[in-house]
């Protein structure tokens, strides 16, 4: 049965969840279980922005707020 988890839209919320220690000098990796999504941090106006990038479709999803 797939299971969900809902996290608070908050930078600190995000990065406490994705365990971002070097936020934003580090990228974190997330693990789907078949499939691995890279939390890239990029530069923008809102505080602590993000991106996602699936390995394994070359998807990269971005914007300065998540």
């Amino acid at each position: 049965m797939p299971r969900a988890r809902v996290i608070a839209a908050s930078p600190d919320a995000l990065v406490e969840f994705f365990a971002l220690r070097n936020w934003p000098r580090e990228i974190a990796q997330y693990d789907l279980g078949d499939r691995v999504v890279d939390i890239v941090p990029i530069p923008g106006h809102q505080s602590r922005p993000r991106s996602l990038y699936d390995r394994r479709t070359g998807i990269l999803l971005t914007g300065d707020t998540l």
